[in-house]
């Protein structure tokens, strides 16, 4: 019998983790294995071959973008299986986000999860804004009425806890804490710490001092167990001397002197233990301060969320977490048996996220990815929920009923580039035997020859060394490493385009966080390259793509006076800062949105020359809202460059090209959003 997958160029591992029918079965895939190759064909052949309904279908990943790129791939396949009634009713199917499958469980079940029907998401850039101007307020109020202790907390870390509140109160809740609050064990006492370290210290002396000949690394060493005990013999109390713990850091002897290492190790370990005692003091009253924080930033932005029927990410995962709880334990079973459910990139879930998909009653659960690019650590991802599953799966847990796979065979790379990969990677560094060996296919390495472009003799892997950069002879601080590896970059890019007769559209630039692009950018631009930011800190910031932003906000409420303000001064219309000042002190004399005063032609005062940019850019508007609702989002920033000669401006400007770019990327990122909710 001819298999629908038949077709898909599937490898001997990757069938076997397909036809794999325990109940959870996780497949370690390395870079370039074909992971979503295997997600698509899962997905395909369990519609068609198993007969299972789309709407007993569910696939997570971890973007929207992602999401997207699987929906089509998948109707891509049933269409080339000649199902298009599947391919039609793939929108049934949930696949998307973990938030996006937690917001189906929480709509459907709306009162149950005890929220309002008409609920709202809060996205997490809007939620980073009104967490900062909360943590303000809860700040604020803690100081108004605060004890002492408190205040004395709050007077010498101000910025530094308004900021940690955030970060805090997102890790705990991340981590399951409805209501998030910092348990720290007691303060140990004493316990002995002081006099153990003093007598470790003056057993250490007396040795040291005993050496007939010592070297300067000793008489150093020497010289700070004196200041130590010193310091431990002055007549201060446990507060005083918490007060005083970053003294502490210099009393650590050298490691230096191997023949006093049966003396030293004891001091370190003992002056160690001593640090511990004096940190819990000193953590005390912080730990205090922060909860008091934590639950007064609670209440605010609880209290704002219910006002405004929002629920943020972690609200989400939460409710439907208990949904799914409430559901297995009152008798009424799981909520989604019999149903098949995917997850791509499951290294980077966490336990909150993991528990909650392995409570839904599936039938079947494959999980897909690999702990070695787990890469979201900050947003509070968990690679251990990932290696946890895979102990216990190989271990023959969860009762015999699961499995694990491991696709090493990579499709993107040549074996010289992999050969490296793999040698790096499998260093004690860094993996280590963890680290699952790469290869080629079979095929592959057979005839591997010569990449297309490549150079004759010229290694497939380059490492480029950078020196730090010394300080400036005229002072100031010594610029940061990123500054000298951008330069040196910029320069091995520069060999490959003007020497080489690369095409700079053929080179990418990877870079392991987005603190430092713009130094890089800096150093590419001044070598006389292009340079187009596929993803860099700041871009919803960047004024072409704010400009675009706030006409869609206008387009859906003219009544945002910040949107349309925006608006009114960017290139879109061109209005000058004396006619906008000038309808903003009519809107307040009139009481009125700024849009009530521009629909009315804007007051007498208005110059001719902004009246008439004013009435064209109403007239534009109006012709762009009737195509408000309909499908098509690009399509609707595209018209409205068009009509308002946006593109015209933006080509002109300095750094054009790379303005017009990020439109066009804010374009693709509008037909994702709409392949993905529609």
């Amino acid at each position: 019998m001819v298999s629908v997958i038949d077709g898909m160029k599937l490898s001997e591992v990757q069938r076997e983790a397909l036809f794999d029918e325990r109940s959870q079965v996780l497949v370690s895939a390395g870079a370039g294995s074909g992971k979503t190759r295997l997600l698509v064909a899962y997905f395909v052949r369990a519609l068609i071959e198993e007969g299972i309904p789309v709407d007993r279908m569910a696939a997570v990943t971890f973007t929207r973008k992602a999401a997207g790129e699987l929906v089509s791939r998948i109707r891509q396949s049933l269409e080339e299986c000649g199902r298009a009634d599947l391919a039609r009713a793939l929108d049934s199917a949930t696949i998307g986000t973990i938030h996006g499958l937690c917001r189906r469980l929480i709509g459907d079940r709306s009162l149950d999860a005890g929220v309002d029907p008409a609920f709202r998401v809060l996205e997490a850039e809007a939620a980073k804004l009104l967490k900062s101007q909360i943590s303000g307020l809860a700040w604020e109020a803690v100081a108004e009425k605060a004890d002492e202790a408190t205040l004395e907390v709050l007077a010498t870390r101000p910025r530094s806890l308004q900021k940690d509140v955030v970060a805090l109160y997102d890790r705990l809740r991340g981590m399951g804490f409805e209501r998030p609050r910092l348990d720290v064990p007691a303060s140990p006492s004493d316990g002995g710490a002081e006099a153990a370290l003093i007598t470790a210290v003056r057993e250490a002396l007396a040795a040291g001092e005993a050496v007939a000949k010592p070297g300067a690394a000793l008489l150093d060493s020497l010289g700070k167990l004196r200041s130590c005990l010193s310091w431990l013999e002055m007549s201060t109390s446990l507060d005083e001397r918490a007060a005083d713990l970053d003294a502490t850091n210099a009393f650590f002897p050298s490691r230096k002197t191997s023949s006093m290492e049966s003396w030293f190790a004891p001091v370190r370990e003992a002056l160690t233990r001593y640090r511990q005692v004096l940190a819990g003091v000193r953590l005390g009253p912080v730990v205090d301060a922060m909860n008091v924080l934590l639950a007064e930033f609670h209440e605010r932005y609880e209290a704002h969320k219910q006002e405004q029927g929002l629920l943020d990410f972690n609200d989400l995962e939460l409710r439907a977490r208990a949904l799914v709880e409430a559901a297995n334990s009152g008798g009424s079973g799981p909520i989604m048996p019999g149903c098949r459910v995917l997850v791509d990139e499951f290294q980077d879930t966490n336990e909150v996220q993991c528990g909650l998909i392995e409570g839904l009653g599936a039938e079947r659960l494959l999980m897909v990815g690999d702990k070695h690019q787990s890469i979201y650590r900050f947003r509070g991802a968990d690679v251990n929920v990932f290696s946890d599953r895979e102990r216990r799966l190989e271990a023959g847990g969860y009762e015999q009923t699961g499995g694990v796979h491991r696709l090493t065979v990579n499709y993107r790379s040549r074996q010289s580039v992999l050969a490296f990969i793999n040698t790096l990677f499998s260093h004690l560094t860094f993996f280590g035997t963890e680290f699952d060996t790469l290869e080629t296919p079979a095929a592959d390495k057979a005839t591997e020859t010569v990449a297309p472009g490549s150079t004759p003799g010229r290694p497939a892997v380059e490492v480029v060394v950078a020196q730090r950069l010394e300080a400036p002879e005229n002072g100031g601080s010594r610029p940061a490493m990123q500054e000298a590896e951008a330069q040196v970059v910029a320069d091995r890019i520069r060999r490959t385009v003007k020497e080489e007769g690369r095409r700079q559209r053929d080179v990418v630039l990877l870079l392991p966080a987005q603190t430092h692009v713009e130094s890089y950018q800096r150093a590419l631009m001044a070598r006389g390259l292009d340079v187009y930011v596929v993803r860099g800190k700041g871009y919803y910031a960047r004024e072409e793509v704010t400009d675009i932003v706030s006409l869609l906000r206008v387009l859906l409420n003219p009544h945002d006076d910040l949107a349309l303000l925006a608006v009114l001064r960017s290139p879109l219309v061109g209005l000058s800062d004396d006619g906008l000042y000038i309808l903003g002190q009519q809107g307040r004399r009139q009481r009125s949105s700024l849009w009530e005063v521009a629909r009315d032609g804007g007051p007498d005062p208005l110059g001719d020359s902004d009246r008439g940019l004013l009435a064209a850019f109403i007239q534009k508007l109006a012709q762009m809202e009737r195509r408000v609702g309909r499908p098509g989002l690009a399509r609707l920033i595209e018209d409205a460059l068009e009509a308002c000669d946006y593109d015209l401006c933006l080509l002109a400007a300095p750094d054009g090209g790379r303005r017009f770019a990020n439109v066009r990327k804010l374009m693709r990122i509008a037909d994702d959003f709409e392949a993905l909710e529609g």
